[in-house]
C-alpha cells in the first residue's frame, strides 16, 4: 500500500545519504571496499514486494563466487532479479572475480575457475562436464566432431571460440596430468577427464581449416586409408590430390606419410617443394617404384646405345644430377 511504499522511499532516500556521505568523508578505511549497493528503484504498481538488499561491492563478489561455485553455472540476471540491483553493479562485481580469478589460468588440477560469457557466469568443472555429455557420445559413434558443429548443439549457446578455448585447455591439463603422475584427490582430473585418455581425444585441423575433434580409433582408420591410396600409387602424387579423399589437413596428412615411411610401411618418399611457403602445399609422393622404373630405362638405353641425351632424362622425369649419378653407377 502507500504506507509501506513511502516507508520504502524513505529507507532508500536515507540510504543513498548515508552512501553520499561515507563517499565524501573518510569514514571508512579505504581497504575495507565498503562502497554501498543500493536496491533498484521499484515501480509504483508493482503488486508483491520485494525484499531490499544494502551490501559492500566486496560481500556481492563473495556472494557470487560462492553460488557459481556450488552451483557451476548462474546468470546474472537472475541474480538481478533475486537480490534487486542494478546488473551494472552485479557484471561490475562478476568482472572482477574473473579477474582475481588468475585470467581463467588453473594452477592446480582442483582449482576452481570462472568464465563469463555473455552475462553468465560458469565454472570450468562444469563446462567440462557438460561438454563431456556433448562430446562423448558423437566420438564413440562416429570418431570425430566439428568444434563448430559442438557450438551449434550445446544448449548453453556458447560462442566457438570460447568453446574452442575451454577444450584446448582441457587437452593441455590432460596432457600434463600424463606427464606429472601426483597424488590424486576427490576432484581428480583423471575422473573428470578420463573419457580425454580413454578415447585418445586430440584436436586437428579438417581439410578447410576447421578444428575437429577426433580419437585414436578414428586416426588409425584414416591413417590405414591414407596408407592404403598409396600403396596402389605407381607414379608420384601431389599431396593436394591426396587430400581430396582424406577430411585431413594437409600439414597433418604430410606428417603421416613421413611417418609411415620412416617405419617403412610405404616403399616411397616425400619430396618437398622448397619454393612453396607451406612445406606441404608442394610435397610429393614418389613411389620407389616409380623411381626404379626410371633408373630401368636410364641404364637399359644407355647400354643399348652408348649415351643418353639430357633431354631424355627429361623426358623420363630424371635431373641431370641423377642423370649423372646414374651413368656413374653403370660405369
Amino acid at each position: 500500500d502507500n504506507d509501506d511504499h513511502d516507508k520504502y522511499d524513505a529507507t532508500i532516500e536515507s540510504m543513498r545519504k548515508f552512501q553520499s556521505e561515507i563517499k565524501n568523508k573518510n569514514t571508512f578505511h579505504t581497504d575495507l571496499n565498503c562502497d554501498i549497493l543500493l536496491p533498484q528503484p521499484q515501480q509504483q504498481q508493482q503488486e508483491q514486494q520485494q525484499q531490499i538488499f544494502c551490501m559492500t561491492k566486496s560481500y556481492l563478489e563473495k556472494l557470487l563466487y560462492s553460488k557459481v561455485e556450488k552451483e557451476g553455472h548462474i546468470k546474472l540476471s537472475t541474480i538481478c532479479n533475486t537480490i534487486n540491483l542494478p546488473l551494472e553493479d552485479i557484471q561490475y562485481a562478476a568482472k572482477n572475480i574473473i579477474s582475481s580469478n588468475s585470467n581463467s589460468k588453473p594452477k592446480e588440477d582442483n582449482e576452481v575457475v570462472i568464465y563469463m560469457v555473455k552475462k553468465e557466469l560458469f565454472t570450468n568443472w562444469y563446462l567440462y562436464k557438460s561438454l563431456e555429455s556433448m562430446i562423448v557420445p558423437k566420438l564413440k559413434k562416429e570418431g570425430s566432431m566439428l568444434i563448430s558443429e559442438l557450438a551449434s548443439c550445446t544448449y548453453m549457446n556458447l560462442p566457438v571460440d570460447f568453446i574452442l578455448e575451454v577444450i584446448e585447455n582441457v587437452l593441455k591439463r590432460q596432457q600434463h596430468n600424463n606427464h606429472e603422475q601426483s597424488e590424486k584427490n576427490d576432484h581428480d582430473i583423471d575422473v573428470s577427464l578420463g573419457w580425454i585418455k580413454q578415447l585418445g581425444v586430440k584436436l586437428i585441423l579438417s581439410k578447410d581449416g576447421a578444428k575437429i575433434l577426433v580419437t585414436n580409433n578414428y586416426e588409425m582408420l584414416k591413417g590405414e586409408e591414407v596408407k592404403k591410396l598409396l600403396l596402389d600409387v605407381r607414379e608420384p602424387i601431389k599431396l593436394h590430390d591426396l587430400t581430396l579423399n582424406i577430411d585431413w589437413d594437409s600439414h597433418h596428412i604430410l606428417e603421416h606419410i613421413q611417418l609411415l615411411c620412416e617405419n617403412q610401411e610405404l616403399d616411397g618418399e616425400i619430396h618437398l617443394d622448397s619454393s612453396s611457403s607451406s612445406s606441404a602445399a608442394g610435397a610429393i609422393y614418389i613411389p620407389n617404384s616409380y623411381k626404379k622404373n626410371q633408373t630401368d630405362f636410364i641404364e637399359s638405353y644407355y647400354q643399348i646405345n652408348g649415351y643418353v641425351t639430357v633431354e631424355q632424362a627429361a623426358k623420363a622425369g630424371i635431373s641431370i644430377k641423377r642423370l649423372e649419378k646414374c651413368i656413374l653407377n653403370i660405369q
